[in-house]
């Protein structure tokens, strides 16, 4: 088998070991890692509980989702594999996702990246569709059991190892979120093609792992890392008055994490700081930084609400005209 199957865990081993059963329970041959992201503590054994054949891998620290498997990749090339499946540990699998994938992936050489299509959990516990190319209706779409795309989503990815490190691998300024899009762009720019694969199902516990709301933040943040990136790509333009607009919902939500970190990636994308989040704002220095790019945003506002204003008056204006013509006949 040329293809290892891997999941990064940092602090999140109950996740991690329901994803390896399921690994395991569907019957796939390939051999599966787990890479430990310098979590606080070690339940590994656990695992090797349920099969001692499962490689655990603990790296010194956390190096977010890029970092970890840049050097899961890495340590993947060293061992002679020539694609790697990652797969988000709050994920499970109930079939044999990963034949389809990487027979598709054998057949398109000129394919560097292939995502699994995938359902997301619901709030009453099931699975439902989310994102991209879940929707089992678009199978028409898809040709030869692969739609190509201009991005995939980073829960469960077959690459291609050579492709991956002719381009540099995921760049680590991302930290998490993002990335994916980012190493997407890259291949595409190389001439790479990059797709989702239809047989290839796998269930999603959306963002189960995020604490503190950071995934608000590297959402947010990495978006202005991607607009310097490709600068070209009208889907990566930062919206700082949407920002504005969630951040002052969650205040008004009493949601203060969520307010603070929409405030503190907007501002640290703007200032350039990337890599791992550091402490985040208080919520006094979130409101003072908030009411500072508020101001500093108010011409866009004003400008907003004039072409609002506008559209009102021109439709109010065609109605009126619609009406006086109503009445001449």
């Amino acid at each position: 088998m040329d293809t290892v199957v891997v999941t990064l865990n940092w602090n999140g081993w109950e996740d991690t070991i329901r994803l390896v059963s399921s690994l395991l329970e569907s019957g796939i041959s390939a051999p599966i890692w787990v890479v430990d992201n310098g979590s606080s503590s070690d339940e590994s054994q656990q695992i090797h509980d349920i099969d001692p054949k499962v490689t655990i891998v603990r790296l010194e620290k956390n190096y977010g989702f890029a970092g970890g498997m840049n050097r899961a990749i890495r340590m993947a090339a060293a061992g002679g594999f020539k694609m790697v499946y990652e797969i988000n540990n709050d994920c499970i699998v109930n079939r044999d996702f990963l034949s389809p994938i990487v027979n598709a992936a054998r057949s398109f050489p000129e394919i560097a990246v292939l995502g699994s299509r995938y359902l997301s959990r619901d709030n009453r516990g099931g699975y439902t569709i989310w994102g991209f190319h879940s929707d089992p209706s678009e199978g028409e779409a898809f040709s030869n059991g692969v739609l190509r795309s201009d991005r995939v989503v980073g829960c469960g990815l077959l690459i291609k190892i050579d492709p991956f490190v002719q381009v540099g691998g995921f760049d680590e300024r991302f930290f998490c979120y993002g990335e994916e899009n980012d190493l997407c762009c890259r291949l595409l720019k190389k001439g790479y093609q990059v797709g989702f694969c239809y047989d290839s199902l796998i269930l999603h516990n959306h963002q189960g792992s995020d604490v503190s709301e950071n995934a608000v933040y590297y959402r947010c943040r990495n978006l202005y890392l991607m607009d310097r990136l490709h600068p070209e790509n009208a889907d990566y333009k930062p919206n700082p008055l949407e920002v504005l607009d969630r951040a002052s919902a969650s205040l008004g939500n009493s949601e203060y994490m969520r307010f603070s970190s929409y405030v503190e990636g907007m501002h640290h994308g703007l200032l350039g700081k990337y890599g791992k989040r550091k402490k985040s704002f208080p919520l006094l220095v979130a409101m003072v930084v908030f009411l500072v790019y508020w101001c500093l945003h108010l011409p866009l506002r004003i400008v907003r609400l004039m072409k609002r204003c506008r559209n009102i008056l021109i439709g109010k204006l065609g109605s009126m005209v619609r009406q006086q013509k109503l009445l001449k006949r």
